[in-house]
């Protein structure tokens, strides 16, 4: 892949599918390296704590998840409780 290719991406949460079928998801933490004509050969994703540095070169494909279907909140109500929506 080439770092054009990420330009639609910058802003949003993705996952980057990897050459060796690997999966890297999270936000991209460095987008000026790739809205600058210099540099923009790794990409670095980051979701909570995490950080990954990926090799562009490397990427097969950039997926957007359905991040609403990624994590459940619990929703408290004074009659019952805890409970999943």
């Amino acid at each position: 892949m080439e770092k054009e290719d990420l330009l639609p991406y910058l802003n949003k949460f993705i996952t980057a599918v990897l050459e060796d079928g690997s999966e890297h998801s999270g936000y991209i933490s460095n987008p000026e390296d790739f809205k600058s004509g210099e540099e923009g050969k790794i990409l670095k994703l980051i979701n909570g704590m995490m950080v990954d540095e990926i090799p562009v070169e490397q990427i097969r494909e950039i997926v957007l998840p359905a991040r609403e279907d990624t994590v459940a909140v619990p929703v408290v109500d004074l009659k019952e409780g805890y409970r999943n929506n």
